[in-house]
């Protein structure tokens, strides 16, 4: 009976290298707050890039629900007014 040797020495690089097409096919956004913006990265179309979104220090919800919509393109979360369910962002203001 013939004995079955499996050579193993590759497998590594097999797995790192089918990790990185994995992460490289990954959606994913970096968020980050300065003083006075929210400075965002991620992949748009196999290209890294960064865009900011300014923090008026008179109105900083609007910078907020700005970042919201971002977010919800950014993942395409969006919709259309077609969709049977989609999120709505809704600014309030409290009365008193």
């Amino acid at each position: 009976m013939n004995e079955l040797k499996v050579d193993f020495s590759d497998f590594k690089k097999v797995l790192d290298a089918l990790l990185v097409k994995i992460n490289d096919n990954e959606l994913k956004l970096t968020i980050w707050q300065e003083m006075d913006c929210y400075i965002l990265e991620g992949k748009i179309e196999d290209i890294t890039r960064k865009w900011v979104i300014e923090i008026d220090p008179n109105d900083p919800l609007e910078a907020c629900i700005r970042l919201i919509f971002e977010l919800m393109n950014y993942f395409s979360f969006s919709g259309s007014k077609h969709d049977e369910e989609r999120i709505r962002v809704t600014r309030v203001k409290r009365d008193d």
